[in-house]
């Protein structure tokens, strides 16, 4: 997860995130972003359905979100 703007600033901040699986079970995490690059890694029960960042839609910005993979139990993004 990248952090972009436009005069070089850094934000630290919790930001939630949803995962949703073909159950329809919801996984809620929350995320430390506190550097320019962030990689996280959750563990999960099974493939995720979708999974949505902020999906309260508390923080301002603009996201393209996607989750790198998904492997033994684990998405990263």
């Amino acid at each position: 997860m990248n952090q972009v703007q436009k005069d070089g600033s850094l934000f630290q901040m919790p930001v939630q995130i949803a995962v949703h699986y073909k159950d329809g079970k919801t996984q809620m995490e929350i995320l430390n972003v506190d550097k320019k690059t962030n990689e996280f890694i959750l563990k999960v029960t099974s493939e995720p359905k979708e999974t949505v960042l902020d999906p309260e839609h508390w923080v301002l910005m603009d996201a393209d979100f996607k989750k790198k993979r998904y492997g033994a139990n684990t998405i990263s993004f």
